[in-house]
């Protein structure tokens, strides 16, 4: 009688353990695949993430909210970083993998890499960001991160 209980008693352990490990960092619809990140804080930003010298940090603007700040809702993603950059007084070469487009700028010793991107609700910013002496090291790992970003809209 309490073996099948210790059975399945093992069996639910098993099953939370194995979704908390492959929990992916998210925000709203947005999936983030991170590994070995934190949550942290960070001014102006919705959800931040970090390990190491490395801090990933999300933004997103509803289209309700981005139609009050003059974003209409027809933007691809390349418009939304067009639009993102000039608001705030940047001139950098976008750049684009796949369907993302990104930039990269340097401010006060960090070095910034910001993507954009769309979903059925909204816009979004992921903004990496480093030491600017570790630039060169991180960029790919941040561009393959930036290009596995999805979204789910089963939350």
């Amino acid at each position: 009688m309490c073996k099948p209980f210790s059975v399945i008693l093992v069996l639910l352990i098993s099953f939370s353990l194995i979704s908390c490990g492959a929990r992916i960092p998210s925000h709203a619809e947005m999936r983030i695949p991170l590994e070995n990140f934190s949550e942290i804080e960070a001014e102006g930003f919705d959800k931040a993430y970090s390990v190491g010298d490395s801090v990933v940090a999300v933004l997103r603007i509803s289209f309700e909210a981005g139609f009050n700040q003059g974003i209409p809702e027809t933007f691809s993603p390349r418009k939304f970083a067009e639009f993102y950059m000039k608001e705030s007084g940047r001139s950098c070469d976008i750049f684009e993998i796949g369907n993302i487009p990104y930039y990269e700028y340097v401010d006060s010793g960090i070095y910034h890499l910001a993507s954009f991107y769309r979903s059925r609700y909204a816009y979004f910013l992921v903004l990496f960001g480093a030491e600017e002496s570790s630039a060169d090291s991180l960029r790919d790992g941040f561009v393959s991160i930036a290009e596995s970003i999805y979204f789910d809209y089963d939350y």
